[in-house]
């Protein structure tokens, strides 16, 4: 299976609450950019190149394309790019693409994932399965 058949049958993704709260990067942020952050995270988990912000022909996304992908203007995307940059919680590829460095490294992971559950006739489930449930009114 490939990444973007994975990311299309399965659209909820785990999220590492621990890992957000505690990126020093990301905590240096306005409330602003580390909004644009989250957006930018969801649109890098679409495409064939998992981690990269890329439109869906591959190529890098300039700021026009993240502005009206965001629905916001390039003057306010602009500045929160920059803030973001320089706090280091993005990188940036040769060929100019923004990219999460921690998405980058576990692509590889998620694509061994897929083709082995296909290999196997397997089916990943979309979340972990939820715990017993428990009434609080019964006890049962």
């Amino acid at each position: 299976m490939s990444e973007e058949a994975y990311h299309e049958k399965y659209p909820i993704a785990y999220w590492d609450w621990r890992a957000w709260s505690q990126d020093a990067g990301v905590r240096s942020v306005s409330l602003s950019a580390r909004g644009l952050w989250f957006e930018l995270l969801g649109m890098m988990r679409k495409w064939r190149n998992y981690g990269v912000l890329c439109t869906r022909a591959g190529f890098p996304m300039k700021l026009g394309e993240i502005a009206e992908a965001v629905n916001a203007p390039v003057y306010q995307i602009k500045p929160l790019l920059d803030e973001l940059e320089k706090a280091g919680v993005f990188s940036r590829s040769k060929r100019g693409a923004i990219y999460c460095r921690r998405m980058k490294r576990e692509a590889p992971v998620l694509a061994t994932i897929g083709q082995l559950t296909t290999q196997a006739g397997m089916s990943l489930p979309p979340f972990p399965p939820s715990p017993p449930y428990t009434s609080i009114v019964t006890g049962k």
